[in-house]
């Protein structure tokens, strides 16, 4: 909305494991929906719980893949390789580079959906938002 409206850009994106367009359709949608850190139930309970009833869930405000994805700040898409929305969050990536806009993917393998929350029990998700930390202050800095 902030570029269609002429607002105050951010400097950059940065998605972390993110949900960024509707359906479930998707190889690790049927390979992980079923496990507890994200599981298909959960992703219609956050749907009603952040969607308004009624509303199209390919409004781009919702679906951000379905909008208009040139000219926004440059990205860097995080995903989890054990993640029902790993799938997504990569074509989501690929498509804001297919739009001219500037956008790394990281692909965390064997990590689950929400591993930044698990930092003080697990050394390999620490280290993992480490690698997201310091590529995001890169992406920052410009280089």
């Amino acid at each position: 909305q902030l570029r269609d409206q002429g607002g105050p850009q951010p400097a950059a994106q940065l998605l972390l494991y993110p949900n960024v367009a509707r359906g479930a359709d998707q190889p690790s949608v049927r390979a992980f929906g079923h496990l507890p850190f994200l599981s298909l139930s959960d992703m219609a309970w956050y749907t009603r719980g952040y969607v308004p009833r009624g509303t199209d869930l390919g409004d781009p405000r919702i679906s951000p893949a379905e909008g208009e994805l040139s000219g926004l700040p440059p990205a860097l898409v995080v995903t989890a390789g054990v993640d029902p929305l790993h799938d997504s969050g990569r074509a989501y990536a690929e498509a804001l580079r297919a739009a001219g806009t500037d956008a790394e993917w990281l692909d965390l393998a064997g990590l689950p959906h929400g591993f930044a929350h698990l930092v003080a029990l697990s050394p390999v998700a620490a280290a993992a938002l480490d690698q997201v930390l310091t590529r995001c202050a890169a992406l920052l800095h410009g280089t």
